[in-house]
């Protein structure tokens, strides 16, 4: 009977032992990251500015940044197009507007869906003014907050 306890404690430690090695190993992976080779060709052309130091770029970030690059390689040139004008934008911002934009985007995601549907419905009425009324509408909004 000792016998028998001993011969399923040995298997069990040796179970437990290569669970522990697998799981070790899987993890080990993890940390490593993508090696840049293994990048397609497209994921590389896109990625191309982070050649240099892609190795000291965490891994999650580096699959985050694979996933988007095929992403992009999805993409009509259009939508690569308002991308590339967003992007030029958001660079130009001083960190007082992209502050700004940030805490707007999270009110924004915060609204119920019935709420975004209304906002994106006045958006697309007041891109459809003329140049005066937008600027006469914009006046009177500012005037309104600045008195609450």
């Amino acid at each position: 009977m000792n016998k028998s306890i001993h011969s399923i404690q040995h298997k069990i430690l040796i179970v437990l032992s290569c669970c522990l090695l697998i799981s070790t190993s899987v993890f080990a992976q993890d940390d490593m990251g993508i090696d840049w080779h293994d990048l397609n060709e497209q994921q590389q052309t896109v990625l191309n500015r982070f050649i240099d130091n892609w190795d000291d770029i965490p891994a999650q970030r580096q699959a985050r940044l694979a996933d988007a690059a095929t992403r992009w390689e999805q993409l009509t040139p259009e939508k690569k197009d308002r991308l590339k004008k967003w992007r030029q934008r958001w660079h130009d911002m001083s960190p007082e507007q992209r502050q700004r934009f940030k805490k707007r985007l999270r009110h924004y995601r915060s609204l119920t869906p019935a709420q975004k549907q209304k906002l994106r419905k006045h958006y697309k009425r007041f891109k459809q003014l003329s140049p005066t009324q937008k600027r006469r509408l914009l006046k009177r909004w500012k005037n309104q907050r600045n008195q609450n």
